[in-house]
């Protein structure tokens, strides 16, 4: 829809527009977002963590 408006020669610069405007909107997203993202709960929580942790000591 973009390219009816901006014209042939300009496609590379739409291109990273585009690339720039979604890199902008996931780092913004994910700072304000970002608590609503899964956290790690440590070794504990994974599969034999604890196992694991008791060995390395």
């Amino acid at each position: 829809m973009l390219h009816l408006i901006v014209s042939g020669d300009r496609t590379s610069l739409l291109a990273l527009g585009g690339i720039l405007f979604a890199f902008v909107a996931t780092v913004l997203a994910t700072a304000k977002l970002g608590e609503y993202l899964p956290r790690d709960e440590g070794r504990e929580f994974a599969h034999d963590g604890k196992r694991i942790f008791n060995t390395c000591k």
